[in-house]
């Protein structure tokens, strides 16, 4: 079945780019990301028709190492950022499943050669976020590119990333996360062969004409 259909029939379901741990939900894979579906709407024989369908072990994930993160809770709970001055941005990256020991080798290449990167974290086997501070040497999208270019030549991988906006720190990253988080999930199920989005390209996507 696949993501429309669920929808559909399940109308207070969201798309996010990562599965949850939260028991109230359950969470079912698709081509890009999890649909989270509240348990409090489904039968019994519904819930073990959709878990049947979800099939993930969630202990394949990396949930219990983001708590480590600072930025997590800025993210997810609303809560202040670790920071009392300055912008950031958030790059999402998306990218073939690798082997734990290259994840962990990736996250310290991607630190080294982002060197404002003040978190870095990865919410599944698949998917990741960098939170990044402004400087004025920050690279451009294309210049990004060309960056994951290069990992993914080193990592044998392939990787597509959305690179935000930087915000002032005076910011819901909470709600600026949610944001932009589904816009690069519409993106990435838009079918386009793009490795790199961001904000106006994504809106060129969303308001193209039709025919062109």
């Amino acid at each position: 079945m696949n993501q429309q259909k669920l929808q559909e029939i399940y109308p207070t379901s969201s798309l996010h780019s990562f599965p949850t741990m939260n028991e109230d939900y359950l969470s079912i894979a698709l081509s890009h990301g999890f649909l989270w579906i509240p348990k409090e709407n489904l039968s019994s024989s519904e819930e073990k028709l959709l878990q049947s369908m979800a099939d993930i072990d969630l202990t394949n994930y990396l949930h219990d190492e983001k708590y480590d993160h600072p930025w997590y809770t800025a993210l997810f709970f609303n809560e202040a950022i670790p920071a009392s001055k300055g912008s950031f941005r958030l790059i999402q990256f998306e990218y073939h499943t690798l082997e734990k020991n290259e994840l962990l080798s990736l996250q310290e290449e991607m630190t080294t050669i982002l060197p404002h990167t003040v978190d870095l974290f990865l919410l599944s086997k698949n998917y990741g976020v960098i939170v990044e501070s402004f400087s004025e040497d920050a690279l451009s999208t294309e210049e990004l590119e060309g960056l994951f270019l290069a990992l993914d030549s080193d990592f044998n991988s392939y990787t597509r990333f959305f690179c935000g906006a930087f915000h002032s720190f005076e910011k819901n990253f909470t709600q600026l996360f949610y944001e932009e988080e589904q816009l690069f999930l519409h993106a990435l199920n838009d079918n386009t062969q793009d490795k790199s989005f961001d904000i106006a390209k994504r809106r060129y996507f969303i308001f193209r004409p039709s025919g062109c």
